[in-house]
Parts: C-alpha cells; structure tokens; sequence
C-alpha cells in the first residue's frame, strides 16, 4: 500500500476504532449493493431502450475491510463519505 492510500486509509479509519482498539487487516474490496439478476435485468433494459447501441451495468464500489482485534468494518477511502459500515 503506498503512502498517500496508507494515510487516507488511516484517516477514515481513526474516527470508527474504539480506544485502545488496533488494526489488524485491510484490504481492498469491490462491493455492489445490486443483485446479479436486477443487474442483468437493468443491461437487458438499457440494451433495449437503446435499441442495441448500450447497456448500461453498475459498477461495483471499490470499498476497504478492515479487520480490528474486535470488529470487521467495510468503508469508503474517502473521509467525507458518509457511507460506512461495522459489525460488531
């Protein structure tokens, strides 16, 4: 992991970690929160609507797992995305 993915990882991190909690893990992962039959369903359409020319396909949001010495948490890179997920 190079420096600037290190430190932006670090910084979206620190605010979820409990005191005293330690990263153990991470890892770069690509998540969808489409299923693989609305997916087809939505490039049939668009391929359709398009007359041929397209299909459109959503595109799997590249995500971080982390893995703490208590919790597994999926989060964005980005500081500012509210989207962020844990597990207890």
């Amino acid at each position: 992991m190079n420096g600037r993915r290190r430190r932006a990882l670090l910084a979206t991190v620190h605010p979820l970690l409990e005191p005293g909690e330690r990263v153990e893990v991470t890892t770069v992962v690509n998540l969808s929160s489409v299923s693989v039959r609305r997916t087809a369903a939505f490039a049939v359409a668009s391929a359709i609507a398009s007359a041929g020319a397209m299909a459109v396909i959503p595109v799997p949001t590249p995500m971080y797992l982390t893995m703490t010495d208590r919790r597994i948490l999926v989060h964005r890179a980005d500081p500012s995305s509210p989207s962020r997920w844990s597990t207890p």
